[in-house]
């Protein structure tokens, strides 16, 4: 599938307003260390696993450090029928980061 990119204030502007769930697929010790406010943590190896937990009619963005890990998530996510974006850059490249 054809990936989504969105940038930062787009996506800060979908969770804030209750349009898309933020999902950051890093290793755990890597949220706990630094995240995006808001953001829900599911790492990616675990994802097929807990992506049930989403809401399928509500669009997922995702993101990690560069956005590489967010490239597959986003792959696995649409291919099992969410509507995902993939936050341009990751966390590093994010304009304005406000982290936790």
């Amino acid at each position: 599938p054809v990936l989504q990119d969105i940038s930062y204030e787009d996506a800060m502007l979908k969770v804030r307003d209750n349009e898309a769930t933020l999902v950051d697929v890093r290793l755990e010790s890597e949220y706990e260390n630094q995240h995006i406010p808001g953001s829900i943590n599911m790492p990616l190896f675990v994802l097929r696993i807990r992506m049930t937990r989403l809401v399928d009619n509500k669009p997922v963005i995702v993101c990690c450090d560069t956005g590489r890990r967010s490239q597959a998530a986003a792959y696995i996510l649409s291919d099992s029928g969410f509507d995902v974006y993939v936050l341009e850059g990751g966390i590093m490249g994010a304009a304005k980061l406000e982290v936790a």
